[in-house]
């Protein structure tokens, strides 16, 4: 699985492959499991408020010398939408090229930033270190490095970042070039989650053997860091708009009946590009609608470990199905649906949390019921 350590750095063959996380999971005998959202007589939704599926914005590429006006474009498109993006910034541009606080696209991510996106690491310098075959395969940052390499990068890439005022919680590794090892560093490095495969949109068949896992955040056997799998980039095809439209739109479906979450992945340069952003607004127009839930990565990686780890339970009392749903300190959760099922002569409910008290009663005739447990996390 790892595919570093080499002393020369192999060149990359003509037929491009997926990516090495992609590579990892065909090899697992079954796909990383959804969590069940039905828990006996009564049913919690996946997702905040019982929406069906989910769908997050995600851009790379910016860095110090990105030219603000393009974001401003990318943001004003999000705004109208009501769509939170994750921009996957490039902390050392080249080596070189720090993003700094005083920089203007710091200051305008910044203001994203409290807006309600948010920013996370891609990489250190997007440029590979050294070898015989940089022209080829130069965007692949972390190829073939020793581990400690690896650790530095991602260590001072972050610092940078949050030098520059970011809060960093995510990591995508340029071109995809990571491996278990590296994953295992962003855990113990305290990274909430990483976006590190991608199914390309014109290759998808090479990984037939992914029939449910590209559907739902994962783990690796032996970590407890959530990776989410990306689509795209539909941006970066060379096909007429309406054309890419109806292809990305198609594979929203997929996921919408799934109950899956779409990652959707773009870079900054070629989405605004080609009239790339009107594909954008097209799509966002169809997708969109109340029952699409829209986090950034930080809200959803935060939601779903919540949703993991809640328990329910229930008991009758006389005529009363008493809910008690019980999540660990620290894993706030807004929303949450709660619908009940076969009431057998049942009359009321109660829904308790973590002996806090009585969060929601009433009649048992249908219908679904919100709750919040704990304190409520930002934008979820």
């Amino acid at each position: 699985m790892v595919e570093g350590q080499a002393a020369a750095v192999p060149s990359e063959p003509r037929s491009r492959r997926p990516g090495e996380l992609v590579r990892i999971l065909e090899t697992l005998p079954s796909a990383p499991p959804r969590f069940l959202a039905d828990d006996g007589p009564v049913e919690v939704a996946t997702y905040p408020g019982g929406r069906n599926c989910a769908l997050v914005f995600t851009n790379d590429d910016i860095h110090k010398l990105t030219d603000p006006a393009r974001v401003r474009r990318v943001l004003d498109v999000l705004g109208r939408h009501g769509v939170p993006g994750v921009f996957f910034v490039i902390p050392g541009y080249r080596g070189q090229l720090p993003i700094e606080s005083h920089d203007e696209i710091a200051g305008l991510l910044r203001e994203a930033e409290r807006d309600g996106h948010e920013m996370a690491q891609h990489g250190l310098t997007h440029k590979f270190a050294g070898g015989p075959n940089l022209g080829k395969i130069g965007y692949r940052e972390f190829r073939s490095l020793p581990g400690e390499e690896r650790r530095l990068r991602i260590l001072c890439g972050r610092e940078i970042l949050q030098d520059a005022g970011y809060e960093v919680d995510g990591f995508r590794a340029p071109g995809f070039s990571l491996d278990f090892e590296t994953l295992r560093i962003l855990e113990e490095q305290g990274f909430s989650y990483g976006s590190n495969g991608r199914l390309h949109p014109l290759r998808r068949g090479l990984s037939r053997r992914l029939p449910e896992s590209q559907y739902y955040p994962f783990r690796l056997k032996g970590l407890t860091l959530l990776e989410f799998l990306c689509e795209g980039d539909y941006f970066h095809i060379p096909w007429p708009r309406r054309e890419v439209l109806r292809a990305l739109t198609s594979r929203f479906q997929e996921y919408r009946e799934r109950g899956g979450a779409l990652v959707l992945l773009s870079h900054l340069e070629p989405l605004t590009s080609n009239h790339r952003l009107e594909l954008l607004d097209d799509f966002l127009s169809k997708a969109v609608s109340p029952d699409v839930w829209t986090p950034t990565l930080r809200q959803f990686s935060r939601w779903w470990v919540a949703r993991e780890a809640l328990t329910i339970r229930t008991r009758v009392t006389d005529s009363t199905l008493q809910v008690y749903l019980d999540c660990p300190a620290g894993r706030p959760m807004k929303d949450v649906a709660v619908s009940f099922r076969h009431p057998n002569g049942l009359k009321h409910y109660e829904i308790r949390s973590n002996g806090s008290g009585v969060l929601a009663r009433g009649a048992l005739n249908g219908g679904r019921v919100l709750v919040d447990l704990g304190a409520a996390l930002p934008g979820t």
